[in-house]
């Protein structure tokens, strides 16, 4: 058939040795970090939290999905994406999940998300409220442990003067 043709990686002959060809599934190594307000947050009032997201590699990640639940004790706002990504949110001052794509993050991109978030009235004095972020993208990732963050705020409400 090829015997003999050396452009011919699928020769056949007796001096030729076996090749074997390998296809490796890309790799997108996600990795996430979230940070939030230090100091207490006043029930009622709009307060912002980041959420990082990073591509180490070693190939692009693509269909890249950012995933933020609902939380009780908080209320939406507004979320600021950067450019290639978009965002489904609830109607602002209500609850919901938020879920931003983007279609793909290159290896090394870091990008940030800022959403900011109102603390609801009902949430008690010195109550934690602890809001959780994951992201996924549609390549295997070598290390999944780092592809969920938490933000955690505390609410200030204090009683009525």
């Amino acid at each position: 058939l090829f015997a003999g043709d050396v452009t011919r990686p699928e020769r056949n002959s007796d001096h030729d040795m076996p090749v074997a060809y390998f296809t490796f599934p890309p790799l997108a190594n996600l990795s996430m970090a979230a940070a939030g307000p230090v100091m207490p947050v006043t029930t009622g009032t709009a307060f912002t939290y980041s959420v990082s997201v990073a591509n180490n590699g070693p190939d692009a990640a693509t269909n890249v999905a950012l995933s933020i639940p609902a939380q009780p004790g908080l209320r939406f706002s507004v979320v600021t994406a950067p450019a290639g990504w978009t965002c489904a949110t609830p109607a602002p001052g209500t609850t919901g999940a938020i879920a931003c794509t983007a279609s793909s993050l290159a290896v090394g991109a870091v990008e940030a998300i800022v959403v900011t978030a109102i603390v609801d009235c009902g949430v008690g004095d010195g109550a934690v409220v602890t809001q959780g972020v994951s992201v996924m993208a549609g390549e295997s990732d070598p290390e999944p442990g780092d592809n969920s963050a938490l933000v955690s705020v505390t609410a200030a409400n204090p009683p009525p003067a």
